[in-house]
């Protein structure tokens, strides 16, 4: 075989695939063939010297992670552990404990009746629809203690500039138990647009809250932008959040997404916490 050590391919960004290995220096060729039995093999020859690899075979994925999608995972003897740093960002304020994401056990409360765009954590990347909704499982522990979890979607950046939807979940035993939405202007003005007292079983509070947003062009009526919150309480029924946005709205956001866990007041709770996320286009 003859390399032609000129073509360096510097410049041909992921045209080696199904290899979670890195090379000395830059891949200098590239070669694939059959061996007498049938068996796939690559030849990999960089800088230094020539690899041969086997299996030669491109991953399937299942799931985009253009959308967040985690459940989680804690130690199973620990029952704790940290946050992916791969996939979030602004992990600070938050750990893994029995299954859940939840706060550091020095976390304050917040500062307004709300997550902030400072208590939020952030997935890697941006979704690649500009419909899309997320989903998160949330467990609220039986507490006079004011509980709050977020989703966050169509954000801007780190979510400290610009605009976002959120729809935040209030839980306390004895008082509220709802869902709220609100638009984060591109000024920063936050706007409650929605809101839904929600019904089920508090033993303990639990269930799925999913934030949808549709961006439709081609609607009889004009373009329209759809908010929608919808929850889904374990031993109560489905409620619905609901809003419009115009145009203008619509072109300050992004798409960045997100989740959060808080407490308003009282002490914290570290049964209060996210047990899975996922999100994906609509």
């Amino acid at each position: 075989m003859i390399i032609n050590e000129g073509d360096i391919l510097e410049k041909r960004k992921g045209f080696v695939r199904g290899l979670n290995e890195q090379f000395t220096g830059v891949v200098c060729g590239l070669f694939k063939y059959t061996d007498d039995c049938g068996v796939e093999w690559i030849l990999v020859a960089d800088q230094e010297m020539i690899s041969i690899r086997q299996p030669f075979v491109i991953p399937t994925f299942t799931q985009s992670d253009a959308y967040p999608f985690d459940s989680f995972f804690t130690d199973p003897i620990s029952n704790v552990g940290d946050v992916d740093l791969f996939d979030w960002r602004n992990t600070g304020r938050y750990t893994l404990r029995t299954g859940k994401l939840v706060e550091v056990s020095t976390n304050a409360s917040l500062a307004g009746d709300f997550l902030d765009g400072t208590d939020l954590l952030r997935w890697f990347k941006e979704a690649t629809n500009l419909s899309y909704q997320v989903r998160i499982e949330y467990e609220f522990e039986f507490l006079p203690v004011q509980q709050h979890q977020a989703v966050i979607i169509k954000g801007n950046g780190d979510l400290l500039t610009g605009a976002y939807l959120q729809a935040e979940m209030v839980y306390s035993q004895g008082g509220v138990y709802e869902v709220r939405v609100f638009l984060r202007a591109a000024s920063r003005e936050l706007t409650q647009i929605a809101t839904a007292t929600v019904f089920g079983s508090e033993a303990p509070p639990t269930g799925f809250l999913t934030l949808r947003y549709t961006r439709d062009l081609t609607a009889p009526s004009g373009s329209q932008f759809i908010v929608l919150a919808e929850v889904n309480p374990i031993g109560g029924s489905t409620v619905f959040a609901s809003s419009f946005l115009n145009g203008l709205q619509d072109a300050d956001l992004g798409q960045i997404s997100g989740t959060g866990v808080g407490h308003r007041s009282g002490a914290l709770s570290l049964n209060n916490g996210v047990k899975v996320i996922d999100g994906g286009p609509v």
